[in-house]
């Protein structure tokens, strides 16, 4: 359909498109600077003992002169970017707003910017041509599957700003990882990658592995995947072997087993975990809580099924099979794999949101991709129109969530206003934690944290009760 666009109406297309994408993400920016913050925030920036050794080893590498366990010791670009960005951001905003708002700012502006950079890269992977704008189309029907407050079960941008950091972001390295080797297929029909790409996506895979708990693993899955396709499209496997970055593929892959290896010495790792065979008895169970708690799951499968059927039917049935079914694979690959280290006390059925949000992308990829392909064969300008009306509707189902942090501001506030240590808070909330905060000294990282945002002039430790 846009193809066929010129002059004009290619330009006034572009632009109410523009304007679509930039008022949903101002209504997200407002939607997230409503949430109150989490209660890992002020122990990653400080940081706590418990969370120094990360940040001083970034690849671990002292766990082979001293196996002494640690927390996260493969997450160590999660750890330094969330104690970057909030060590500086907040206090840069300080020069429009007053403290307290300038970390609620800092945060969402946190989530705006990794939410708009995971549409722009789906989008450009699932638009047909990797030219000029042919990708807001595509954004405008990736952008309503982000949901804040409606559909939560695919939220992709999570409430908690120090999980986005560790889910979300890894989400967009990856996806930037991955653009190169599209575009060498879409413009040759084979992976033929410069050398200088090779070498910057040799040094992005290293920040990927040591990005969270979902970098290492999918980066495997998807350097994998990425030899599956180029062998299934090859008749002559040795020819198509040959054309391969082998380097490169065994570094990523490496990288990735590292990581994992690596993993092995968390703290974090859970003491006595339900057997093997019990967390694949939970997997299901976690699925079917995805597929029931909202309907944003089932929507999304239920329009895939749609387009995938609409699809076959308009004479590109090869492709568009092909597509599915290797997406689908390593789908099912990686949720497979899921419950050999996706179990933790907090996520007892494997699968949540955040350890769910690769299967989100890939879903949503093939949504976009799927439904670009068909208009673009049969153009249907008030199809896409409608589809376009209707977006806003989808992340509105359950209202904006306006003054979820009212509680925890007026807590900021009291603390702001105090000069005694320590305050006795009302018990109407958290502050920074995610529980109530019972004793004064159970409340030391947030005290410093609080002063060196410049909310109080000195620590102030406080209490709940």
């Amino acid at each position: 359909m846009i193809e066929t666009m010129v002059g004009k109406e290619r330009f006034l297309c572009n632009g109410l498109l523009a304007l679509f994408l930039l008022a949903d993400l101002a209504y997200s920016f407002w939607q997230f600077a409503q949430l109150p913050l989490d209660g890992d925030l002020a122990w990653l920036v400080a940081p706590t003992p418990h969370y120094t050794p990360v940040l001083r080893d970034p690849l671990a590498v002292g766990l082979w002169s001293d196996p002494t366990p640690y927390a996260s010791p493969n997450r160590f670009f999660a750890h330094w970017s969330v104690k970057a960005y909030f060590d500086h951001v907040p206090l840069w905003l300080q020069a429009f707003l007053d403290p307290i708002s300038s970390l609620y700012a800092a945060a969402a502006l946190a989530k705006t910017l990794i939410q708009a950079a995971l549409i722009g890269l789906l989008a450009i992977s699932a638009a047909p041509r990797l030219r000029g704008l042919s990708w807001l189309p595509a954004a405008a029907l990736i952008t309503p599957f982000f949901q804040t407050n409606g559909y939560y079960t695919i939220g992709i941008i999570d409430h908690a700003v120090s999980y986005v950091f560790f889910y979300a972001l890894p989400m967009v390295l990856l996806l930037a990882y991955g653009l190169p080797w599209l575009r060498s297929w879409r413009r040759h029909g084979h992976f033929r990658l410069p050398g200088y790409q090779q070498v910057l996506l040799a040094a992005l895979a290293v920040v990927i592995a040591f990005h969270g708990a979902l970098g290492a693993p999918v980066l495997i899955l998807a350097n994998l995947g990425l030899v599956s396709w180029e062998l299934g499209h090859r008749p002559k496997i040795r020819k198509a072997l040959r054309r391969l970055p082998w380097p490169l593929i065994g570094w990523a892959v490496g990288l990735g087993l590292y990581s994992l290896f690596i993993g092995r010495y968390s703290t974090e790792n859970p003491v006595d975990p339900p057997a093997l065979m019990q967390r694949y008895g939970l997997l299901p169970q976690g699925l079917w809580q995805m597929l029931t708690e909202k309907l944003g799951l089932p929507v999304l499968i239920g329009g895939l099924v749609a387009l995938y059927a609409a699809a076959l039917c308009t004479g590109d049935a090869r492709s568009t099979r092909r597509l599915f079914t290797f997406v689908l694979l390593l789908v099912l690959l990686y949720l497979l794999l899921l419950p050999l280290g996706g179990y933790r006390p907090y996520r007892p059925l494997i699968i949540r949101r955040d350890t769910f949000m690769p299967v989100t992308l890939a879903l949503v990829f093939l949504y976009a991709h799927t439904a670009l392909g068909l208009l673009n064969r049969r153009p249907r300008p008030r199809l896409f129109a409608g589809w376009v009306a209707g977006g806003p509707f989808f992340p509105l189902a359950h209202g904006p969530g306006k003054g979820r942090n009212e509680c925890e501001r007026r807590g900021l506030h009291q603390l702001a206003e105090a000069d005694a240590s320590p305050q006795r808070l009302p018990a109407d909330c958290t502050v920074l934690s995610w529980s109530l905060i019972r004793r004064p000294e159970d409340s030391e990282y947030q005290a410093r944290m609080l002063q060196r945002w410049g909310i109080t002039k000195r620590g102030i430790r406080y209490f709940q009760e």
